[in-house]
């Protein structure tokens, strides 16, 4: 019985055996592994931390000189002496160009005239149509006059010339005008206080621009509502354009000494006349349009 049991215990342990070896055998290993890992890893750190370190420390001594390298008197033989000047004996003033002064910049628009520009002429005669049919708006042409002088600058000079019928008025009586406040007070109050004499009917510009051009201007404004006239009040265009070829020719260059720029008054139904426009265009000038509405009389 004893030797049955032994048997069965050893039955039992092989069995056991069997099944436990394997898992044992495994766990073994692996320590093993674990074990052979961790000495690998601890030699590596042990072994780099004997490695001499990769910064340079320097073991040399910085002593600072006692006396200074080189002496003070070599220095100063050596350095350049610079003659400079005591700043009480520098002139402030500034240096003297030869020759003129530059002319100073004008940027100053040009003025205009009822809406037309005078391109900043030197010397401008204002030839104003005054007869019966522009009665109505003369005293706001003067004001548009005023406006215009009050725009120009001191360097130019003007007049004004009116006319009615064959009448011809100039303000002022002789030569031009320099533009001074003065000068434009006192053409301005004249025009004002003497228009109401010039009457007249007929509207022919020939006398008066003849007039104009013997001032011998640079731009003459010709303000009108129409100066062809109607019935025997009309003004012969071929003899008109004749005669102002002949005051103002041509010169070098198909040029004309004098432009002449008009501007027609536009009051009620526009004109169908185109001798201000033929004039324009032949002496060099513009033409322009402006509504009696815009005078304000």
């Amino acid at each position: 019985m004893n030797r049955t049991m032994s048997q069965r215990g050893r039955i039992r342990l092989g069995h056991l055996t069997s099944r436990v070896g394997p898992w044992s055998l495994s766990l073994v290993l692996h320590l093993a592994l674990i074990g052979l890992g961790f000495g690998l890893t601890w030699s590596i750190i042990r072994h780099e931390a004997h490695l001499p370190s990769p910064v340079v420390a320097s073991n040399v001594v910085m002593v600072t000189p006692p006396m200074p390298l080189q002496g003070e008197s070599e220095v100063s033989r050596q350095a350049p002496q610079l003659d400079v000047p005591a700043m009480d004996a520098i002139d402030p003033s500034p240096p003297v160009v030869a020759g003129p002064a530059p002319a100073p910049l004008n940027l100053q628009p040009p003025a205009t005239f009822a809406g037309a520009s005078m391109r900043a002429a030197s010397d401008v005669v204002f030839v104003i149509d005054s007869s019966g049919s522009m009665m109505a708006w003369v005293f706001s042409i003067i004001d548009e006059v005023e406006r215009s002088l009050q725009a120009m600058t001191g360097d130019q000079r003007f007049a004004v010339i009116c006319f009615a019928g064959e009448a011809v008025w100039q303000v002022p009586r002789r030569g031009l005008r320099p533009v001074t406040p003065t000068s434009i007070n006192e053409a301005v109050t004249a025009l004002r206080g003497g228009i109401n004499r010039l009457s007249g009917f007929g509207s022919d510009p020939v006398a008066a621009i003849e007039a104009a051009i013997e001032l011998r201007p640079e731009l003459i404004m010709l303000l009108s509502e129409g100066i062809d006239g109607r019935g025997r009040f009309s003004v012969d265009r071929a003899a008109a354009l004749k005669s102002l070829d002949s005051l103002n020719p041509t010169g070098i260059g198909e040029a004309r000494p004098v432009a002449i720029s008009c501007i027609q008054l536009l009051v009620g139904t526009p004109s169908p006349a185109t001798l201000m426009r033929d004039i324009a265009a032949a002496h060099g000038g513009t033409f322009n349009t402006i509504a009696s509405e815009d005078l304000d009389p």
